[in-house]
């Protein structure tokens, strides 16, 4: 199925409200759908037809058209560093959940600019909710 060439996501912190509704928006559309999030599985949630991965490394690996990154950003900055130094051999495609950095590290905005641009990985800041 999916949508303009999207067929699989891989989501960062699924269990989250805002990554939540990244997934079943994933599943609604048919997406191949990975997450990791090392915490408890809502007991609302049925993983049928996803792949759960254990390992933060095994997320930054895999092959997906989109990355979501549904992570506070103090917590969010070992992912977006680590598929942005991957983009520098291939072409990604992350959302990542504003804002850009945690509020008492405003530095690591430059950081992100200086290592995007030498990337190819295209790195797009959302809130789902507006």
């Amino acid at each position: 199925m999916g949508i303009s060439g999207i067929n699989s996501i891989a989501i960062a912190g699924a269990w989250g409200y805002i990554g939540r509704k990244f997934l079943d928006a994933a599943r609604s559309l048919g997406l191949r759908t990975v997450v990791y999030d090392p915490g408890p599985v809502p007991g609302d949630l049925s993983l049928d037809g996803v792949q759960r991965l254990d390992d933060a490394e095994d997320f930054l690996r895999h092959r997906a058209d989109l990355f979501h990154l549904a992570l506070h950003p103090e917590d969010r900055r070992w992912a977006l560093q680590g598929l942005l130094a991957r983009g520098r051999g291939e072409p990604l495609w992350i959302l990542c959940e504003k804002p850009m950095a945690a509020p008492d590290r405003p530095e690591d905005c430059q950081q992100v600019i200086s290592t995007a641009a030498q990337s190819q990985a295209v790195g797009l800041y959302d809130f789902s909710e507006l």
